[in-house]
């Protein structure tokens, strides 16, 4: 009988042995399948960080000016001049939540110029500035040694010139000197130099935060003209915007919000800096109700995970959309792409296909404080893009 029951002993010691291998087997076996689905993924978006071209996310095309309208940047532009530097901020200021979409007007302090016309003469059509060798995107710094800050003062020496004109450039951080002859005009009997300049740019994008001392941050990056041109444009105002429609994105052709400004209303905000991390200035205090309030996070808290966006792609009405952080940078200086965010919001691709220029300065949410600020969209995959962290954001 002992022998019998020694021998089930044995049997069941054994077949549990079995069971326990085969099943640690399949577990092992699903982890495996796990670690190389997660480092397939973790490489394929390396891959695409690594080859994509991304795009800057303001609407280019909404508002017309006299001499322009908002170019869209160029993702390799950078501004003349430096950008200051700080070490980010760690203290835990509640701010009030953007998501809602504002229109941008930014004045240049110095005219560019953008387009050359033929001047009608007796001797023909053609353009004075453009014979005498200025260029497409030189800054004109001064004409018959008189400081030019915009186009009504340059047309005034212009019209009223009785020779040539010495006009200073600014060209490649260079300057340069040029003799031009404004030549009579005969359509319109008055004298040119045959140049349309942009002193302005115009479009939309989305406000960040508001602070309790209605300083706020909208954009995420810097404004810049397709010149590169970007220290220039420092001053202008913010005004309220509403969202008609958009052109939904696709591999390789990034998608935009379209929206109207509201110019028959006084603006709603100033613009007093235009850096790298996005646009500054101060703001009505009643764009402050109705909002929530939430923390700043610090690069420290934001992990890589679940979190959301908080935008506009109808009307004026923001709402929640859920992202992931796939990736977060180790940045102690102040940089732009701080994270790589996916969208995965069905609802939300569905629609737009991802991330829309024009949804630039969106906040991005994680456990209930504001992480950052969308500012690119992948050209080649629109569900991805880059985000700046709203530590960089918060002391402007």
């Amino acid at each position: 009988m002992d022998k019998k029951i020694k021998a089930n002993s044995s049997k069941l010691l054994v077949l549990a042995l079995i069971f326990t291998i085969i099943c640690t087997s399949i577990s092992l076996g699903f982890l495996t399948i796990f670690t190389k689905s997660t480092q397939s993924q973790n490489t394929q978006i390396e891959n695409e960080i690594q080859s994509n071209t991304v795009a800057t996310l303001n609407s280019s095309d909404l508002v017309s000016t006299n001499w322009d309208s908002f170019a869209n940047i160029n993702e390799k532009a950078r501004p003349i001049g430096k950008f200051p530097t700080t070490t980010g901020s760690n203290n835990r200021e509640s701010v009030f939540i953007g998501g809602t979409p504002i229109g941008i007007v930014t004045k240049a302090n110095k005219l560019v110029v953008a387009e050359f016309v033929d001047v009608v003469t007796i001797d023909g059509a053609y353009s004075p500035a453009m014979r005498a060798g200025i260029i497409k995107g030189d800054l004109i710094i001064s004409v018959d040694g008189i400081q030019i800050d915009n186009l009504f003062q340059l047309n005034d020496i212009i019209t009223n010139s009785i020779k040539e004109v010495v006009v200073i450039v600014l060209r490649s951080n260079e300057e340069h000197c040029f003799k031009v002859l404004p030549v009579e005009d005969l359509t319109q009997n008055c004298k040119k130099i045959g140049i349309k300049c942009k002193g302005e740019l115009s479009g939309i994008g989305t406000l960040t935060f508001i602070r309790s001392d209605n300083r706020y941050g909208a954009l995420g990056h810097f404004i810049a003209d397709e010149y590169g041109y970007s220290e220039i444009y420092q001053k202008g105002n913010i005004y309220n915007t509403n969202i008609d429609g958009f052109i939904k994105g696709e591999e390789g052709k990034a998608g935009e919000l379209k929206g109207s400004i509201d110019f028959s209303a006084p603006s709603i905000g100033t613009i007093d800096k235009n850096i790298l991390t996005g646009i500054y200035g101060t703001i009505d205090e009643k764009l402050k109700l109705d909002r929530k309030c939430y923390e700043i996070a610090s690069r420290d808290e934001i992990k890589v995970g679940k979190a959301q966006i908080y935008t506009t792609i109808e009307g004026k009405t923001p709402k929640f959309y859920d992202i992931e952080v796939v990736k977060k940078e180790k940045q102690e200086g102040l940089l732009d792409k701080s994270m790589v965010i996916r969208i995965t919001d069905k609802t939300l691709l569905d629609a737009t296909g991802g991330i829309l220029q024009g949804m630039s300065g969106s906040p991005i949410i994680q456990n209930d404080k504001i992480i950052g600020a969308v500012t690119h969209v992948f050209i080649n995959n629109p569900a991805l893009g880059y985000g700046v962290y709203a530590d960089w954001m918060i002391d402007n």
